[in-house]
């Protein structure tokens, strides 16, 4: 009657465990082929990537994807460099993202670096790679978008922007 018992609690204790792994791994886009991207298919990314050089203005919000359909924490990880200084003056601008907040679904701005006014070649924007954790509407669109670019003299200011989404669920 006890060894009954015993073996009856662990297999419920395996069930439950099961369960509990297949609930997360159903989630999971890489273990879970049915979240992967299908060729030709419109795919919902979890991690983006935005890669422009020879920016010599402040760049409007544009689109970078689509997110799962799924509530999920975000890393939003920004760099900004001077790649060519001006001829006098100018102005690093800031690395934002817009997003819907999951949770008061209200559209935010949040800049992820700040604005640096040192005209000098590899200046880079706010106190270097900077990250902001972000919970975001799911199915919901990210844009990114730069602000405050300024450049005086015969030669512009140009940067170059690196920026990353990933998931951290």
């Amino acid at each position: 009657m006890i060894g009954e018992r015993k073996l009856l609690l662990s297999g419920v204790a395996c069930l439950v465990l099961s369960a509990f792994s297949l609930g997360i791994l159903a989630q999971n886009p890489v273990t879970n082929p049915s979240l992967q991207p299908q060729f030709g298919a419109v795919q919902e990314l979890t991690n983006c990537r935005v890669d422009l050089t020879l920016q010599a203005a402040s760049v409007a919000p544009f689109a970078v994807c689509t997110l799962p359909n799924f509530s999920a924490i975000y890393t939003i990880t920004c760099y900004v460099v001077t790649t060519q200084a001006a001829t006098t003056s100018s102005t690093l601008p800031t690395c934002s993202v817009v997003y819907t907040d999951a949770d008061s679904n209200v559209t935010e701005t949040l800049v992820v670096t700040a604005t640096s006014a040192l005209n000098t070649l590899g200046q880079i924007g706010g106190t270097g790679v900077q990250n902001e954790t972000i919970s975001p509407k799911p199915g919901s669109v990210l844009q990114l978008q730069t602000s405050g670019y300024a450049s005086s003299g015969a030669t512009p200011m140009q940067y170059a922007l690196h920026y990353r989404t990933e998931l951290v669920y």
